[in-house]
């Protein structure tokens, strides 16, 4: 069918002052074209029952790293759009095209190409720049390819990553990172840099976050705010370190050998590090995370979620829930930790034209919940049916494709 009617669900619109309500939303193709209660449903449309469930748009990762093999686990979680900062150049711009999104059950991708280092890069897939007119050619290179945004790593030298601010400005491209050594908040503000990854962007001087008194943080997140900058906490990439996944964890059997043995390596590396005594260091440190991310959101910062999948133990699609479970116990209302995840993620990334609401005119990308998510953020476990792009996959259809995944 061409014309799909979901009818009966609770539907979250997520859009400024609009309240949940039993609405009816007609799909034609890829777009909505109507959310109300009295909807006209056109004639020979496909009709979905969703009396009891919740209808809520698809969520935004703000921070994975995309391979073909994860893209049923992204859909089959409601994540229905991806921000990768650095992937192999060979494959990407290929697997970025919208045709052959359509062709697979995956997530659409917003894409950095790659990510650009200094002399020692950590990657194969990263660009080595040691002098600015190496990043203008490299990133010239990039945007003739139309790259959505920009990615740098912390080995990136502050000369080069300052012409890196500079070109991208130019060509109105936002910028992610972690935030240089050496660089204060004030200085990468300046220079341009207005996204950040990862809660060290705000460390008001070069210790470690439990040796930091909180109040000395508030300087940082009222600049932060004010410049209207945006950051993923990744919080997940330092609280999954206190989890012990057990001897035969489920998700191995899930992931590709590849991925499963780089799991298993980082988790005896971490069983034979973690002594007592650094893991009730550790507890510390993410109790902090956790009252930093709520200071950050009360001040209006602009969150971004993001899962860092697949990095160990953290799963594609899943990952994105775990991190906003993690955002939720940092005394952050579930509401709110399920706008970030839809229309204010949207916003921060310059995407709020097709998605993060439902409305018409956008992509029908639209993930249906047994339970309601407003009031805990762990409903996005259950999902019963998810909308790709106008295309319907119900539960039984995801639990098959997942088998033969």
């Amino acid at each position: 069918f061409d014309v799909v009617a979901l009818v009966g669900g609770k539907v979250h619109p997520m859009s400024s002052g609009s309240a949940a309500l039993e609405a009816t939303v007609v799909i034609d193709g890829d777009r909505i074209i109507a959310v109300a209660p009295d909807a006209q449903i056109p004639a020979g449309a496909r009709r979905v029952e969703l009396h009891g469930m919740h209808v809520i748009p698809g969520l935004i990762d703000g921070y994975a790293f995309h391979d073909v093999e994860h893209d049923l686990l992204y859909a089959a979680a409601g994540v229905t759009l991806i921000c990768d900062p650095c992937n192999d150049l060979g494959r990407i711009f290929e697997q970025r095209e919208r045709a052959v999104r359509d062709a697979a059950v995956g997530p659409l991708l917003r894409i950095a190409g790659t990510t650009f280092e200094g002399e020692q890069p950590s990657t194969d897939l990263s660009l080595s720049a040691r002098k600015p007119e190496e990043v203008r050619a490299m990133l010239e290179r990039l945007t003739e390819e139309k790259i959505d945004f920009v990615s740098f790593q912390p080995s990136l030298s502050v000369e080069c990553w300052k012409e890196l601010c500079l070109r991208a400005q130019e060509k109105h491209l936002d910028v992610w990172g972690q935030r240089l050594a050496g660089v204060t908040l004030e200085d990468a503000l300046a220079a341009g840099q207005r996204h950040f990854l990862g809660l060290d962007a705000l460390l008001p001087k070069q210790l470690p976050l439990d040796q930091i008194e909180l109040a000395e943080f508030d300087p940082l997140i009222r600049r932060l705010a004010e410049a209207k900058g945006a950051l993923v906490p990744a919080l997940r990439s330092f609280a999954m370190r206190l989890e012990e996944p057990g001897e035969q964890p489920p998700e191995l059997a899930i992931l590709g050998p590849q991925f499963a043995s780089y799991w298993q390596t980082e988790l005896q590396a971490r069983r034979s590090s973690m002594t007592k005594e650094m893991r009730a260091r550790e507890g510390v440190i993410v109790g902090k995370q956790h009252r930093l991310l709520e200071a950050l959101h009360r001040a209006g910062v602009a969150l971004v979620p993001g899962s860092g999948a697949p990095h160990p133990w953290c799963m594609p699609g899943a990952g994105l829930v775990r991190e906003l479970v993690e955002w939720q116990s940092s005394g952050i209302p579930a509401a709110a930790c399920l706008e970030y995840a839809t229309s204010r993620a949207a916003r921060t990334l310059a995407v709020d034209d097709e998605r993060g609401t439902l409305e018409p005119g956008k992509l029908a990308d639209l993930v249906v919940l047994r339970s309601d998510p407003t009031l805990d953020i762990g409903a996005l476990d259950a999902v019963e049916t998810v909308v790709l792009r106008g295309r319907v996959l119900e539960r039984a259809q995801l639990d098959g494709l997942l088998a033969q995944h």
